[in-house]
């Protein structure tokens, strides 16, 4: 009674403020409650029921796409695995030695600039286990795109990249496919293709500026063949082409089937594997370095550029330069590769026009999947055939 007493002797102007100041707060009192009543669950039971409706969505697993079984990509915990903690590739290290890079003159799908075959040293280095992948190329692109920087790949900038006809039965150049839409399905465990040179080699660039104590780079090609062949002398490291399926993909029946493509026998691999397009990376076997996918599932770009394989006259001059510039240390290493006999240490070639690619892939003949092929192509081209892999040059890190 006192206090409306009290409030009938206020002024009128202030009486209506306070009353206006009065209705506000229970409309907004009012507003909060029907908000919360609606959109929030305060009753425990119906809490959890809801809960319980959304369990299942949340833990369906993806279905796997067609083709060998998925293989557990976890890495052993071992001196010999490294795993990037931007990207979570996986790398394994490649202890340094010689081989015989290039092809003999009577293997069957030789080129030319596949030769003069000459005995290659390179040192130890750190291979991804994998190919590049769709999710790791992707979260790349969305950090672009986060921070305002041009988002676009080559492709995408161009209007499409090269990807197959399936009506024409040919490789052309299509509006609106890239890295995103190649011209088949794939899923973030798939290797990323429609990338040209510029664009991996703008990924280990990123990479880069976000670790510290490593250093990536696309591999050389030496480095490449090296990897690839594990010790082996072989074209490849099974010998009939009815057995691929069990270790790359490539192109094979299942291919056949799927798109109606009638080429000769010579230009398939007779076996079918339930793989049309690209396959998740890890799904054929390792080589004898624990890498996966070297011949197969997409080619790869090296770092290096076109250029011809020396002769020996070549090579020894190089060599003797190698061992007059080189820094003590690196001098006795080179010293012991060259006690064997001539040999090219660590080639790179860091000029030219065109670069190289390296590897089969799902569209290539079985003359095309060898550890010597040698693909060439300008680094603004992308195609649906090509991805990439990296290299570790440099570890700090424990």
């Amino acid at each position: 009674m006192g206090g409306y007493l009290a409030f009938r002797e206020l002024p009128r102007a202030q009486s209506q403020r306070f009353v206006l100041i009065l209705f506000s707060g229970y409309i907004l009192w009012l507003g909060s409650t029907l908000y919360l009543s609606a959109y929030l669950p305060w009753n425990q039971g119906e809490f959890m029921q809801q809960a319980r409706l959304q369990l299942p969505a949340l833990n369906k697993k993806p279905q796997p796409a067609s083709g060998p079984p998925a293989q557990n990509h976890a890495p052993a915990k071992d001196a010999n695995t490294w795993v990037d903690p931007i990207s979570d590739a996986v790398f394994v290290k490649i202890p340094g030695g010689c081989f015989q890079m290039g092809s003999p003159a009577d293997e069957n799908g030789r080129k030319m600039d596949e030769g003069p075959r000459t005995r290659t040293c390179v040192d130890g280095f750190w291979m991804a286990k994998f190919e590049t992948t769709v999710g790791q190329f992707k979260r790349y692109m969305d950090e672009r795109a986060q921070f305002g920087r041009r988002a676009l790949t080559s492709a995408e900038t161009r209007g499409g990249c090269r990807v197959y006809q399936v009506a024409q039965h040919y490789f052309d150049y299509q509006n609106g496919t890239s890295w995103r839409a190649p011209g088949f399905d794939q899923q973030a465990d798939h290797p990323v293709t429609c990338i040209s040179w510029h664009d991996a080699s703008a990924y280990v660039h990123w990479l880069n500026q976000r670790n510290t104590g490593v250093t990536y780079a696309l591999p050389s090609e030496a480095q490449w063949e090296y990897a690839a062949r594990a010790g082996s002398p072989l074209r490849r490291v099974w010998d009939k082409a009815s057995r691929a399926c069990g270790y790359e993909n490539v192109l094979d029946q299942s291919f056949i089937y799927a798109t109606g493509w009638q080429g000769s026998s010579g230009r398939r691999h007779n076996c079918e594997d339930g793989a049309v397009w690209t396959q998740g990376v890890g799904r054929y076997r390792a080589n004898a370095f624990g890498l996966h996918d070297m011949l197969g599932n997409v080619s790869e770009w090296t770092s290096d550029f076109y250029a011809v394989y020396p002769d020996a006259e070549a090579i020894g001059w190089i060599n003797d330069a190698l061992l007059r510039d080189a820094e003590p240390a690196d001098k006795a290493r080179y010293a012991a590769y060259l006690q064997a006999g001539p040999a090219r240490i660590n080639p790179r070639q860091t000029r030219g026009r065109m670069n190289v690619t390296r590897g089969g892939c799902w569209r290539c003949y079985p003359k095309g999947v060898r550890a010597a092929r040698r693909g060439v192509d300008y680094p603004n081209h992308s195609d649906s055939t090509l991805g990439m892999r990296l290299v570790m040059t440099r570890r700090t890190a424990p």
